[in-house]
């Protein structure tokens, strides 16, 4: 990982936010101005707290890399590649060209990241969370930080693995998403060590994708997202997920799909991030969507 220098402003403006919102919720919590995140080794069944505050941001983020992708401080966007992003007129029209530093949030650990991009496949944004918090509530391993705040954690392979159909039933998960999160905690601890020499950037991504394909469940939107959201390979273009052609369909005022070459049309201008463009314009085309609904 690159070191990353975090500015006062910006850092100042990440825990305004935070304590805005009021962060709580069974892997986060603000406290006393700071935020305790859970989090996880690349196997998912070592679990541990962060305190994260002003004064010690930038030496967390770069001694924790896993810290830094998951708030999506483990890279910094080119001067030009930003405005770039900012000028599109597509961009323009929604507003964008006047938001804070684009950011690409990631996963605690590799397990929780495949396992809520499964999670997350043909259901609303609202609906995915439940059942995250659901599982975090019911099965996460729980750890505290100094006896002041405890959270818990996405649960393991090793848990998942352990528990029953009838149990991950009722916390909202269908017949498909529970084989497939069977299968995908079974390949884990199966593979254990291929998957941390993949993450460390030693191992075969091609090779990895195609067993990971051969999954129940799993196929090129989750990969995309996988490879876009946990591996950081920010060029990584999720073409085939609808919510994003509906998103450019949306920015472009268009009466039909974007296809793949307008998506690639545009995300082509900022590479080597266009899946940063595509996540973006994303989740502008879910917050005004959310806006009509009020």
């Amino acid at each position: 990982m690159v070191k990353i220098n975090i500015n006062k402003i910006e850092i100042d403006n990440f825990f305004q936010n935070i304590s805005t919102y009021s962060v709580h919720s069974q892997s986060a919590s603000f406290y006393e101005d700071a935020l305790y995140l859970a989090y996880s080794d690349l196997s998912s069944d070592s679990a541990q707290i962060v305190k994260l505050t002003r004064e010690n941001f930038n030496n967390i983020l770069n001694e924790h890399s896993i810290i830094a992708s998951l708030l999506g401080y483990d890279y910094v966007l080119p001067d030009k590649v930003s405005e770039n992003i900012r000028k599109f007129a597509l961009f323009k029209k929604i507003g964008l060209e006047k938001c804070p530093p684009i950011r690409l949030s990631g996963f605690e650990g590799l397990f929780e990241g495949l396992g809520q991009i499964v999670i997350g496949q043909q259901i609303s944004v609202a609906a995915a969370n439940t059942i995250r918090t659901n599982l975090i509530k019911c099965f996460g391993t729980k750890i505290s930080f100094d006896n002041a705040v405890t959270l818990q954690t996405f649960p393991s392979a090793s848990i998942f693995k352990s528990l029953k159909d009838h149990q991950l039933s009722d916390v909202g998960l269908s017949a498909m998403k529970r084989k497939c999160l069977k299968e995908l905690s079974d390949f884990f601890l199966k593979n254990i060590l291929d998957i941390k020499n993949v993450m460390l950037g030693h191992g075969d991504l091609v090779a990895f994708r195609k067993a990971l394909k051969n999954i129940h469940g799993i196929g090129d939107w989750t990969l995309d997202w996988f490879e876009l959201k946990i591996m950081r390979n920010f060029n990584c273009i999720p073409v085939s997920d609808f919510a994003v052609k509906k998103s450019f369909q949306w920015a472009l005022g268009a009466n039909d799909l974007a296809t793949r070459e307008e998506i690639e049309q545009y995300s082509i201008k900022v590479k080597p991030f266009s899946g940063i463009l595509c996540h973006n314009l994303l989740y502008s085309y879910q917050k005004h969507m959310r806006s009509l609904k009020k």
